[in-house]
Order: C-alpha cells, then sequence, then structure tokens
C-alpha cells in the first residue's frame, strides 16, 4: 500500500488574495486538509480565514492580523459526511464569501 500523500498548492481569486490548500489523502480518500483564503496586507499575504481538523475537530477559525484566532466555530460533519465533502463545502464558504471575509479582516479596530 502506497503512503498517504499530501499536496500543497495555492488557487488565486485575485492578484492579492487566493486559498492555500493542503490535503492528505490515502488510498485516494481526503483524510486530513488545511483549507486557507490570504489576502495581501501591505505586501505581506495574511491569513484570514481556515479550515482544518487541529484540536481534533473541524471548524473554522478566523484570524486577526497577527495570525490569532478571533472566533472558532465547528463545522458539523453530518453521519457518512466524508472529509472530502467538508473541504468541498469549506471551500464553497470561502469563494462565496472571501470578499466579506477580507472587509472584516480589515475592517479597523473598534468598528462594527
Amino acid at each position: 500500500m502506497p503512503p498517504a500523500r499530501t499536496r500543497e498548492y495555492l488557487r488565486p481569486l485575485t492578484p492579492d488574495d487566493y486559498l492555500r490548500y493542503r490535503i492528505t489523502t490515502d488510498q485516494g480518500q481526503v483524510v486530513d486538509f488545511v483549507l486557507q483564503y490570504e489576502t495581501n496586507v501591505g505586501g505581506h499575504f495574511l491569513p484570514v480565514v481556515r479550515y482544518d481538523r487541529a484540536h481534533g475537530y473541524l471548524h473554522r477559525d478566523t484570524l486577526d492580523s497577527q495570525g490569532n484566532p478571533v472566533d472558532k466555530q465547528p463545522v458539523p460533519m453530518g453521519p457518512g459526511m466524508s472529509l472530502k465533502q467538508a473541504l468541498a463545502d469549506a471551500d464553497a464558504d470561502l469563494r462565496s464569501n472571501w470578499q466579506r471575509y477580507r472587509r472584516q479582516f480589515l475592517r479597523p479596530p473598534g468598528r462594527p
């Protein structure tokens, strides 16, 4: 049996925004992933929102400009839901909502 394989790649949304993927598969099945939306701020790409399975469960972290989580939301996985489907759902969320996530990330502290 071949060992689990991890692939990493970027998918641009704009020249200043992209999705970063790290997907681990074993025998063609997704067994782990990290999916992160990043944006360019002052010439540096910073993580804005990240889906991962750190801490033993699938969740979405919303990050501040220092890379610290400001919100951690568990992502429910229904019975029989695969990590492949969870990855597809996370991808759909980030592709649909990255502009909103970016506005929230760039909002000055203390502003609603």
